[in-house]
């Protein structure tokens, strides 16, 4: 067993945002999608060489919040 088949890291970073459309902050929305969105593309861009020399996987949970509608959820 090599050092990169004894390693393994898990990280659960998410932020949540849920308001009315009409009382969001762009400013707040800006902050989720740092963290959501932009956060995967800048690990994988960063960590992507040594996950596949490791033969690992960077799996991405998104929300069902994304697929059924939900109180104030952008009404």
């Amino acid at each position: 067993m090599n050092y990169a088949e004894q390693q393994r890291t898990e990280t659960e970073i998410g932020v949540a945002y849920t308001m009315p459309a009409t009382d969001t902050e762009i400013s707040e929305v800006e902050k989720m999608f740092a963290v959501n969105v932009f956060g995967p593309m800048r690990m994988v861009k960063v960590f992507h060489k040594m996950v596949v020399a490791a033969q690992g996987t960077i799996v991405n949970i998104g929300s069902i919040g994304g697929i059924v509608p939900y109180i104030y959820g952008g009404e």
